[in-house]
Order: structure tokens, then C-alpha cells, then sequence
């Protein structure tokens, strides 16, 4: 019995391809398994444009292959200064990269994924019909209470609100059930998903979430579009696992948000207290009833190796502002909301002295 012939072969095995052939380059046969989880659309789409750039590159490649210093890397492989047998090795390596680099990128993304499934289900219940009881402190006395205090029916009813790292949609959909029209964007697809559950089951038809990078989704949204637009814990994961801050970053964010955010909107940053909300982290209860804890690093080059997220120091954030004409007009410092005193007097008493959140209300200026 004759020996069935393999239907493809490495690209950098085949003896000449034609220009036709070049036009319709197929992804390598051996899929490594993370693969399976990508779209065989997307990634042929993705060697396709990867191959488009060699060969607009071919001509400076060839020259460089066949300078003394490239034949000193590549031996004998283009000796004969052929076109094809350059293509050849070029391809032969792209196709080495993407088997490497694609699945760590695939496998970074997944872990990702992981990391934010993890913090939905410590913080909501899995229907994100409500804030779980262990962390209700913060995002449900603290942040719930803030949002439902400050925006009203009657200051938002029929405003576009932009809320900016929306998560799984549960602040977004109380501003939508308030008359507001939504529009949510996270980086994070099973958060994403999470909150078109959610808008589903509540049957809204104001809200809408996207994912995506926010800088990338600015850039289809007309001027002045947003009446408000809303960070809710967003800025301080603007430098995650970081240990620098990045400055260049952060305001050509801050520049799509002025850009898309009417002249008379306003863009609210709300987040755990820089100083006085991380104390709780490392406070201890004397016998005599004090409170006790360490400071906090308020820098990010002095912060825990183990903190992934960075509370912007007075002086990033306001030089930010500043180059992108925004300007912080009022700072909200609430206390919790009276249901924690219920919950635990302690520290409820201890958060009046110490607010655990704090709110930046930004407008724009003229400078």
C-alpha cells in the first residue's frame, strides 16, 4: 500500500513557490494545543499579514543576508544570493516565532482571564446581582453608596454616561436604571460577558458593553459625545504590576477622555483612598479600643513588590489633568453608608474618622 501523502509541509521545506502561491500561504500544519483556542480566521489572517510585511521587506533583508556581517550569521544559507532561499529563511523563522510567541501571548491572555475571573467571584455574586457579604465594606457601603447618593434620577435621566473599566456592568446598570444611557468597556472578555448577562436579565435597553483596550475605542467616538464619563477602581489599575508609572500612557488616555467628554460633563475618578483607605489593610485593635496600622507606600517606586496596583500620587495625576486641559474641581471624601453601623460599629466609627474612598470630580478648562 502505497504511503498517504502529508497534505501540507513546513514553509520552509517547500523547493519554490510561486508568486500565486505566496498570495495564499496556509498556517503551519502542527498546531501547538493553545492554538485550538484561537480563531483559524484570525490566526491565517495573522500569518497572511505577517507574510505581506516580508515580502515589502524582502529587498532589505536580501541586502542585509548578504553583507559580510549577515553571511557571518547565516552561513551558507544565502550564499547563492537567491531571493527565494532568503523568503525561505524568513518565513522558516516567522513560522519558529509564531509557534512561541503566539501561544505565550494566548497563554498570558488566558491567565488574565483567570486572575479577573477570580476577582468577580470574591466580590459578586455569579448572576452580579449583588455585592458578595465579605466585601461589602468597600463596594457596596462605600462605592454602592456613593453612586446611589450622588447621581440621582433627576441629575442623569437621559445623560450618555461612559463608564470607563465597567467590570461586570453592576455600577452601570444602576446608572441605567436610573434613566442614564450606558456605555461600558473592559479589557476583560469574561467580564464583558458577565455584564451582558446581567443587561439581559435585567432587560435594559440604555446600556451597552464592549470590550476592548479604551484608547482604541475612543477613537471611533465622535467629540463631546459623553455628558459624564466614570472610573470606578479603573485608574488604579491603570498601572497594574507595574513598578514605574507610565506617564505617556496615562494622558493619552486622559486626552481621549477630555476629547469625547462635553464642555459642561464632568469625569468622576472613584477609587480606594490613597492614604487613609489602605490603612485598613494593616490595622490592629489595642485593648483600650484603638485603632492602630502602618502607612501605607504612597509612591510607586516604593510600593510592595506583591501590590499590583498604583494610587496615583497628587502630583501625577494633577500634571496629567494639566496637559490635557481637565482640572480637578471638587474632591469627595463620603462617608459609608449608615447600613455598616448595623454591620459593625467599630468600623463604621472608623471610617467617619478615615474615609476608605475617595471621588476626583474633573472638568474641563480653558488654558
Amino acid at each position: 500500500m502505497p504511503k498517504n501523502k502529508p497534505t501540507t509541509k513546513p514553509l520552509s521545506k517547500k523547493p519554490a513557490i510561486t508568486k500565486k502561491q505566496n498570495q495564499h500561504l496556509n498556517a503551519p500544519s502542527e498546531k501547538v494545543q493553545l492554538f485550538e483556542k484561537m480563531d483559524p480566521e484570525i490566526y491565517a489572517k495573522l500569518q497572511s499579514t505577517i507574510h505581506e510585511v516580508i515580502e515589502k521587506t524582502l529587498p532589505e533583508y536580501k541586502e542585509w543576508l548578504n553583507s559580510a556581517f549577515g553571511e557571518k550569521i547565516t552561513g551558507n544559507d544565502c550564499a547563492n544570493e537567491s531571493l527565494q532561499n532568503i523568503y525561505s529563511l524568513v518565513t522558516s523563522a516567522v513560522n519558529k516565532a509564531m509557534k512561541t510567541t503566539i501561544p505565550q501571548a494566548v497563554k498570558e491572555h488566558n491567565d488574565q482571564q483567570g486572575i479577573m475571573e477570580k476577582w468577580f467571584k470574591k466580590k459578586f455574586y455569579d448572576d452580579v446581582s449583588d455585592i458578595r457579604p465579605e466585601n461589602r465594606t468597600y463596594y457596596k457601603y462605600c462605592v454602592e453608596n456613593f453612586i446611589n447618593q450622588f447621581f440621582t434620577k433627576e441629575k442623569i435621566a437621559g445623560k450618555k454616561i461612559f463608564d470607563f473599566g465597567c467590570g461586570p456592568g453592576y455600577y452601570s446598570t444602576i446608572l441605567a436604571k436610573l434613566g442614564a444611557h450606558v456605555t461600558g468597556i473592559d479589557r476583560s472578555t469574561f467580564l464583558i460577558e458577565k455584564a451582558n448577562e446581567l443587561k439581559q436579565r435585567l432587560k435594559l435597553e440604555n446600556v451597552e458593553f464592549f470590550q476592548g483596550d479604551f484608547r482604541d475605542f475612543a477613537k471611533n467616538v465622535t467629540s463631546k459625545n459623553f455628558d459624564h464619563i466614570v472610573a470606578i477602581d479603573t485608574i488604579v489599575s491603570f498601572d497594574y504590576r507595574r513598578q514605574t508609572h507610565n506617564h505617556k500612557e496615562f494622558t493619552q488616555a486622559l486626552s481621549e477622555i477630555s476629547r469625547i467628554l462635553t464642555d459642561q460633563g464632568r469625569f468622576f475618578i472613584i477609587e480606594a483612598h490613597p492614604f487613609f483607605g489602605q490603612l485598613a489593610k494593616a490595622i490592629t485593635l489595642s485593648k483600650d479600643g484603638r485603632f492602630h496600622g502602618r502607612l501605607p507606600s504612597y509612591k510607586i517606586e516604593y510600593k510592595a513588590k506583591d501590590n499590583p496596583h498604583h494610587w496615583f500620587t497628587l502630583d501625577e495625576m494633577t500634571s496629567a489633568l494639566c496637559e490635557n486641559c481637565l482640572a480637578i474641581c471638587r474632591i469627595y471624601e463620603p462617608d459609608p453608608s449608615v447600613e455598616l453601623e448595623k454591620e459593625n460599629p467599630h468600623l463604621y466609627r472608623f471610617y467617619l474618622k478615615y474615609p476608605h474612598l475617595i471621588v476626583y470630580e474633573i472638568c474641563k478648562v480653558k488654558i
